[in-house]
Formats: structure tokens, sequence, C-alpha cells
């Protein structure tokens, strides 16, 4: 018969190889994974009613996207301050919140507070709709 010892020993060593197993898994297999699937639309709007220099405001889930077509280039921010939660409105070439004194360029940029205006994944295509993806 095996001695105690010898049993809580054995266990031991099984315990620690099974653990180096998992974390030598974890990292190798688990954290460095490549998602190697495409991307999904998931809503498509129409920008035929956006012209050249003007802006429009899209619902999408109860939020509000602000889509700017400038020398038809689009660009789309959700239409709310990132930090404030302000409605954001375009004036001429500049994005401002309605409560706070902070102005974003068209990229969507402050360079006084270094901050930068969230946008979702997007892309738009030749018939001029807006494709928004998970």
């Amino acid at each position: 018969m095996i001695e105690r010892r010898y049993l809580l020993l054995y266990t031991y060593k099984i315990f620690i190889y099974v653990s180096i197993a998992a974390l030598i898994y974890i990292f190798t297999v688990g954290l460095f994974t490549t998602n190697d699937s495409p991307q999904q639309a998931s809503q498509t709007f129409s920008l035929a009613s956006l012209e050249n220099d003007s802006h429009m405001y899209i619902d999408i889930n109860g939020r509000e996207l602000l889509v700017i077509n400038t020398n038809n280039k689009v660009s789309a921010y959700w239409a709310n301050d990132p930090i404030y939660g302000c409605r954001l409105e375009l004036k001429e070439s500049i994005i401002k919140p309605v409560c706070i004194d902070i102005e974003y360029n068209l990229n969507g940029y402050d360079k006084k507070t270094d901050q930068q205006l969230k946008s979702p994944d997007y892309s738009t295509n030749t018939n001029h709709e807006l494709i928004i993806y998970d």
C-alpha cells in the first residue's frame, strides 16, 4: 500500500503539471487567436439624401449617429460627447457639443483636450449606403 505521504506528493505533482498545461493553453491558444470571420453588417442606411457639405442624424437602436459628408467623404460619430453626453451639432466646419465649450474638427478631434469622438465601425459603398458593423 502506498504511504500517505507519497500519495500527497504524486497528487501535488499531477496538480502542478495540469496547472502548467492549462496556463500554456491559455497563453498560446486562448489569448493569441485571431477572429478570421469577416465583419457582419448589422444595419445599412441610405445616404442618397445626404448632400455634399451637409449632415444628418440617424437613429440606431435608441442612439443617434451624426453622419457628415464633406468633399464627398463620409464621417460618422456617435451624436453625444463622449465625456459629458451632450448632443453634438455641426456648425460650419466644427462639431460642437451644445452644453460645453469644446470644438472638434471634422475628423472628430479636439486639440485643446486631446479628445477624440467615438465612432462605430462603418464603411460606405458605391450605392451611397452607410454600413454599420457589429
